[in-house]
């Protein structure tokens, strides 16, 4: 759901609006994930089965029957496609790249990284490419491809999508690795005390989502920069602060809500301007870089970062945090490179410059409106 919901403000909204739609959504994830945590930390609490960690997870049904109704009455109406087939090959190969990727980062410490890691991560690169290439090819051949890959061609395009990749990446990393500290030993903080402790991270980002856009387009254009290296430092100082087993609430708490900011710093101003930076036609392929970014971001923020949390952690919570978050630091700060890089290769000024840069190259781009046929 969540590509078509960027695809959608992407198409309805224009310039300062698109900004301020994508903050509003930018906060619905933020408020989302607390209150995930806190439901997901009560239903496991109040033990209503057995595995008391089934209840977090069919509560998944009843909200998703009510986004089915909701969607019908108020999303608005949008112009049906033109019936072109699925890439299939394309889908094929982006699977294989992905499970290629997955497996090894998540069972691979657990099998002291054996020798079939590596010829999986072999295939991976192996898929990735010849994904690109049959995409390309599609497109030349003027098919609907499943991506539409030159759009990474554009100016601070592929740098940006690296940079939301590498900024999910530390959230998801950290959020696995506090829950496991807040919940292990010695803290043992139940499910419902563990999710209010990050929900103070999500207040955070829920807040820098709807205020970023009133800062002038000068300082909105250096926020990736600013966030990525500001969720670096705040994550590095909770886990600086808890290297001896324990928690301190004075300090942790504005450091967590200081991460959050860093966070939507660094993701909502990027998804703003990734989505400017192409026009109604290929929408639908930006919120698919986006979303896939993201995605491929979470997972291997998980396995990552868990990973290091996990090697260090026995007997030592509060040092394998601190690893961790060092770890985590690094990568936003790698983050923050790309970030820089990305904003000095594309258009300076106005929000939404990346637009005149299109016009620019677009012509390499196959352009694909709605009921457009291309046989």
């Amino acid at each position: 759901m969540t590509p078509q919901v960027l695809s959608i403000i992407q198409l309805q909204y224009r310039a300062e609006r698109r900004a301020r739609a994508i903050g509003a959504y930018s906060m619905i994830l933020a408020v989302g994930v607390a209150v995930g945590q806190l439901l997901g930390g009560l239903l496991t609490s109040l033990q209503l089965l057995p595995a008391a960690w089934r209840p977090a997870l069919l509560i998944n049904a009843p909200v998703g029957a009510l986004l089915l109704l909701g969607a019908k009455r108020w999303l608005p109406a949008m112009e049906a496609g033109d019936g072109q087939r699925l890439d299939l090959g394309g889908v094929a190969l982006l699977a294989v790249a992905l499970l290629a990727l997955v497996l090894p980062l998540t069972f691979g410490r657990q099998a002291h990284w054996t020798a079939w890691v590596w010829p999986s991560l072999a295939v991976c690169v192996a898929a990735g490419v010849a994904f690109a290439r049959l995409e390309r090819a599609l497109v030349d051949r003027r098919v609907r491809p499943l991506l539409d890959v030159r759009l990474l061609d554009l100016p601070g395009v592929g740098a940006g999508v690296l940079a939301v990749l590498l900024i999910m990446a530390c959230y998801s990393g950290f959020l696995i690795t506090l829950t496991l500290f807040l919940q292990g030993e010695p803290l043992v903080f139940s499910p419902l005390h563990a999710g209010a402790t990050f929900a103070l991270y999500a207040s955070g980002f829920a807040t820098a989502s709807l205020t970023w856009t009133r800062m002038p387009a000068r300082h909105q254009a250096k926020l990736p920069v600013a966030g990525a290296l500001a969720i670096g430092a705040a994550l590095l100082g909770v886990g600086l602060a808890s290297a001896g087993g324990q928690w301190f609430p004075v300090v942790t708490t504005p450091l967590l809500f200081a991460g959050g900011i860093g966070h939507a710093w660094g993701f909502s101003p990027l998804a703003n301007r990734l989505t400017a930076s192409v026009d109604g036609a290929n929408a639908a392929d930006m919120s698919g870089f986006i979303l896939t970014a993201s995605l491929v971001g979470q997972v291997t923020g998980v396995a990552g970062f868990t990973g290091i949390y996990l090697s260090h952690a026995p007997g030592h919570p509060g040092s394998g945090l601190a690893v961790t978050t060092g770890a985590l630091a690094a990568c936003a700060l790698v983050t923050g490179v790309v970030c820089e890089s990305r904003r000095s290769a594309g258009p300076r000024g106005r929000a939404g410059g990346d637009t005149d840069a299109l016009k620019r190259t677009h012509a390499t781009v196959p352009r694909r409106r709605v009921g457009q046929n291309h046989r």
